[in-house]
């Protein structure tokens, strides 16, 4: 089943399957935008809503689905920014949140959805140190640094214990693989 035509994949897709059978996939199309890509269970074609602006997604897209159907996404913007988009549920519309500015972002972010509702993110910040981004009740994002500079070399990938604890791996120095825990 082809979703988009050939020439339109321009990063490594994301994939969500929702409860109700519904899959969910965003990936970084044509334009340096994102594309997020849904088929109800039993459908056999796919439907197309855009989350961001031409020119506005530098990376490959981050997702999560919240339980009352939000979609979040995360993607390094212009300029290295880091942005966050979502769409409340019945909505065909993303909205976008700056999650830092120019110069923080240098790689494709991860990110996970805790049980409270708080959506974090992990990136490669400046001089390849890794940030935390953890998201607040007014709609900003406020950053912890994970480790110092030099420290990662690779997007990060990034899970939630069962204990809440949040746990990150990423390339360290000289091709290591590192694990940070809190």
């Amino acid at each position: 089943l082809q979703i988009a035509p050939a020439g339109y994949a321009h990063s490594a897709p994301v994939v969500v399957q929702r409860g109700s059978g519904e899959t969910n996939v965003a990936v970084q199309g044509t334009n340096n935008r994102v594309d997020y890509f849904y088929n109800f269970q039993g459908q056999t074609s796919f439907n197309r809503l855009t989350v961001t602006a031409d020119g506005w997604a530098h990376s490959a897209p981050a997702m999560v689905v919240r339980p009352d159907g939000e979609v979040n996404v995360a993607v390094k913007g212009p300029n290295n920014s880091l942005d966050f988009y979502f769409c409340p549920p019945g909505s065909t519309t993303f909205y976008r949140l700056n999650v830092s500015g120019s110069n923080t972002a240098y790689s494709t972010p991860a990110m996970i959805l805790r049980p409270s509702g708080e959506v974090d993110i992990v990136v490669v910040g400046p001089n390849n140190r890794l940030d935390f981004y953890v998201s607040g009740s007014n709609g900003t994002f406020g950053r912890l640094p994970v480790s110092g500079d030099n420290t990662a070399y690779s997007a990060p990938a990034v899970v939630q214990r069962f204990t809440g604890e949040v746990d990150i791996a990423v390339v360290g120095p000289s091709s290591s693989l590192d694990y940070y825990y809190n």
